[in-house]
């Protein structure tokens, strides 16, 4: 720039005073130029501060949140871990309870003197005892009872005298339609809870 202006200013001295006007023209719009390349850099370089202050915060408060919401779901983790492994434990002990149920209906006297026994030491027995034996070991075995066999079971409950007898049929069919309920209830919650496993 210096050599530039040095050889304008041979030229002005050699010349007349309008190229001197030219000179000091060009002079002060070079000079405009460099306050405005000046102003120009000032500017940008406080917009990009700016920028990156801006940047700084919005990563932090970013950066923040991110932390927060690892840890808010985090604690819904492990509590979602600790329902399923509380459900999977009453699945369990439902389908125990499932397996008892279902194997009731099937259950006989597997010991038909041991239930003999008890019903000596329990009850007097009068009579034939030995055909309620007998028809008891036919139960266990699932035989047919002889068509021969004519027996009449008389129970009498003396602490229970005045009592009314409920028909056994009616009250067999409550007990049977009461289980049936449970296992279709307790099956329910199963199959509903394997959903969540």
């Amino acid at each position: 720039m210096t050599a530039a202006h040095r050889r304008l200013r041979e030229r002005v001295g050699s010349q007349n005073g309008v190229a001197l006007i030219d000179a000091a023209a060009a002079r002060s719009e070079c000079e405009e130029i460099k306050r405005e390349w000046v102003l120009n850099c000032q500017y940008w370089k406080h917009e990009l501060q700016v920028a990156q202050q801006d940047a700084g915060v919005v990563e932090e408060r970013m950066s923040s949140e991110i932390r927060d919401l690892k840890a808010h779901y985090q604690d819904q983790v492990e509590a979602l871990k600790a329902d399923k492994a509380a459900l999977k434990s009453q699945i369990a002990d439902l389908q125990a309870q499932v397996s008892i149920l279902k194997s009731r209906p099937d259950v006989k006297p597997t010991d038909p003197w041991g239930f003999s026994e008890f019903l000596q030491e329990n009850s007097e027995i009068s009579g034939n005892w030995n055909r309620l034996h007998d028809l008891l070991v036919s139960f266990q075995e699932d035989t047919i009872v002889p068509d021969h066999w004519t027996t009449i079971i008389n129970v009498t409950a003396l602490d229970e005298r005045k009592k009314p007898v409920p028909d056994f049929k009616k009250r067999l069919s409550e007990e049977r339609v009461l289980q049936e309920s449970q296992i279709s209830r307790v099956l329910l919650e199963v199959s509903g809870s394997d959903v969540i496993t």
